[in-house]
């Protein structure tokens, strides 16, 4: 698993990724994983507030199964709020990407720092405390890092 504390080997591992590159599994461009991590950050920070789209029972089983085990992120796990097709581009090239990626990490741990009981809400799971989006970030960011080789 990836340390999303550890934002000198995110970078490493980031700079290894071409822009290019072809995923082991799911439809995501590089830039467009970096960018769907990117809004998953900003999710859990509070700039891009979510309504659940579950009914609350399904989301404590999906929370129960993603967040408290030991479980990956299964390959073919969809989100509700992720499109069938890959969106549009946020960033101009990947670089940004990247860079702004970094920043929302960041901004995120500053998010949590300052709001410590916060409990932004995911659209699967529910409301999510610190300690929860840390290990949905892990693991997401561990499962998509594998979609494209990095680790």
């Amino acid at each position: 698993m990836l340390d999303i504390h550890n934002s000198a080997q995110l970078s490493h591992l980031l700079n290894q990724l071409q822009p290019k590159e072809s995923p082991v599994f799911g439809a995501f461009s590089a830039q467009g994983m970096i960018e769907h991590l990117y809004l998953s950050l900003q999710i859990s920070n509070g700039n891009l507030p979510q309504t659940l789209h579950f009914p609350e029972r399904k989301a404590e089983i999906i929370k129960q199964r993603l967040i408290h085990s030991p479980n990956e992120i299964p390959v073919g796990f969809k989100s509700p709020i992720v499109p069938d097709l890959p969106p549009p581009l946020i960033f101009e090239s990947i670089e940004m990407a990247k860079t702004n990626l970094l920043t929302a990490l960041s901004n995120f741990h500053q998010f949590f720092l300052e709001n410590p009981d916060a409990k932004p809400m995911n659209p699967t799971m529910g409301e999510l405390n610190k300690t929860e989006w840390e290990t949905f970030h892990t693991k997401h960011f561990t499962h998509h890092f594998k979609q494209f080789k990095l680790i």
